[in-house]
């Protein structure tokens, strides 16, 4: 899962340069972004799965150390530099940090791993079954319901979308043997052509498929291209070789996504204005992998106590 994790961070990090470097968003985010940040709930949920008894305690402690800790640390880290590039107050960025509203996919994930861990907890205990309604219902309300209008404090809405991914992911490694058909040439070029023709109709249609703020305009339409496109991206990414630098980003994905708005904002700082055509693009976009992978490395080798491995 490491190779997939790194193609949906680099696709993050596409999407940021785009924005930052272009001055807009060139290529439409219900294209390819949803995708990538529904396909990292997805891995989380995989990674959640163990042939060991589930310890709530265990996944509580793993979700503080592994990502709690390097939230706050990182932004912090940056709350000085964001204060003075963006002209926010640092009361403000401040407040945001406690609200999780800064890094807001890793704000989600935390609360998202925390309801699902509690979950599987009273399933455990309660032998609680209903996991995939309760899943589609929270994922429902958030699109919905009129009582989610107040404060979206640690972006729970999106944690909220993000849960039957999780579910998806964990059942998936839990019975892999039995999505193993998915992999082979015939089914995965069915997902494509389903992958293709949802993205043709989400776009002509206009539907908007935004996971934060969460702005879904139809529910169904978006739980079908989610899925066929996380299917279709798991089947032949176990189809890739194994590449060594490809394994080495998507093990460290974390601290890239907390540096995935800064690297391009400071690197479409210092380049000249955008003037076209779009392929010039590239050359950001690599000066910001670069930089960003060299952060990185940096963070992983001088802070051991703040990264964990989750």
């Amino acid at each position: 899962m490491d190779q997939l994790r790194a193609v949906c961070i680099l696709l993050i990090l596409w999407f940021h340069t785009d924005v930052y470097y272009t001055g807009s968003e060139t290529i439409p985010y219900g294209l390819y972004v949803t995708n990538a940040l529904t396909i990292f709930y997805f891995i989380s949920g995989y990674l959640f799965f163990s042939q060991r008894p589930f310890s709530l305690r265990h996944k509580l402690n793993s979700i503080v150390r592994g990502m709690v800790v390097p939230y706050f640390f990182f932004t912090l880290l940056l709350a000085i530099p964001k204060a003075l590039v963006r002209h926010y107050a640092l009361t403000d960025v401040l407040l945001n940090i406690l609200t999780g509203q800064e890094s807001w996919f890793v704000a989600s994930l935390i609360i998202a791993e925390l309801v699902f861990a509690g979950v599987l907890y009273l399933r455990q205990r309660w032998i609680f079954h209903l996991l995939p309604i309760v899943a589609l219902a929270l994922v429902w309300l958030p699109c919905h319901a009129d009582c989610f209008t107040g404060p979206d404090i640690w972006h729970y809405r999106s944690a909220l979308l993000a849960l039957p991914f999780l579910y998806l992911g964990y059942q998936y490694h839990q019975y892999e043997s039995y999505f193993q058909p998915l992999r082979r040439p015939m089914p995965l070029a069915v997902l494509l052509l389903l992958a293709i023709v949802s993205k043709v109709y989400v776009m002509s249609a206009g539907i908007k498929m935004i996971i934060a703020p969460v702005v879904v305009s139809n529910y169904l339409v978006f739980l079908i291209d989610s899925i066929c496109i996380i299917l279709l991206a798991v089947g032949v990414a176990k189809w890739l070789p194994s590449v060594s630098w490809l394994r080495w980003i998507g093990s460290h994905t974390l601290v890239y996504y907390f540096f995935c708005g800064a690297v391009p904002t400071f690197v479409a700082m210092l380049l000249p204005p955008y003037q076209g055509p779009y392929l010039m693009t590239v050359l950001p976009f690599l000066v910001v992998c670069l930089l960003t992978s060299a952060i990185v490395n940096v963070s992983y080798r001088f802070l051991p106590y703040v990264l964990q491995r989750h």
